[in-house]
């Protein structure tokens, strides 16, 4: 059922989809407000909903909330702009290493990544590795580990290499009014 809503859905807007992921600690949080400041009256969608367990059930229950949450914020985002926190590529990348089972292979996923082509744009914020240790020694970081990195980081290419939607790579080191002007540039794309 999944697959048939995502596969006839094809969104259009007047506004976007924005779509912020990257590993823990790399900045979203702070691009995310910065994106704000250029997308005036954004709303702003945290997805907390991660798979209990590996379980079927459990899998295609978050399929379901995505695909049903990119319905409608996209039946939103024609009157406002819609950021989303963390989204499925977050759940394609963390599951192999946080969740019992591999999302990356999973159709429906794809086929929910070509259905949004047209009205998403994705942000994947990025650190240097020291920085990214530096920030999880500061911070207490509970639900990723240093040496999981190295793997996190690689399946984030993976999903960039694979996915149908623009993308923008930002380094979240440098200023913040660089970055801003980047992302200007790539809203006006």
């Amino acid at each position: 059922m999944v697959s048939q809503q995502s596969e006839e859905r094809k969104f259009r807007s007047n506004n976007m989809v924005y779509i912020l992921c990257g590993i823990d600690k790399s900045g979203k949080s702070t691009v995310i407000q910065d994106l704000k400041d250029l997308l005036p009256g954004a709303v702003v969608f945290k997805i907390k909903n991660k798979p209990k367990d590996g379980s079927p059930d459990e899998r295609a229950k978050v399929q379901y909330i995505y695909d049903e949450l990119f319905h409608q914020a996209l039946q939103n985002s024609q009157d406002v702009p819609v950021i989303f926190d963390r989204a499925y590529p977050s759940e394609l990348v963390y599951s192999k290493i946080n969740r019992g089972y591999d999302a990356f292979y999973v159709v429906d996923w794809w086929r929910l990544d070509e259905s949004l082509k047209d009205a998403a744009k994705l942000i994947y914020c990025s650190a240097p590795d020291d920085v990214l240790v530096q920030r999880f020694n500061e911070t207490g970081e509970k639900d990723l580990t240093p040496n999981q990195f190295k793997e996190v980081l690689e399946r984030y290419e993976m999903f960039l290499e694979k996915t149908s939607l623009p993308v923008l790579r930002l380094d979240t080191t440098k200023s913040r009014e660089e970055n801003k002007e980047l992302m200007k540039q790539f809203i006006e794309q």
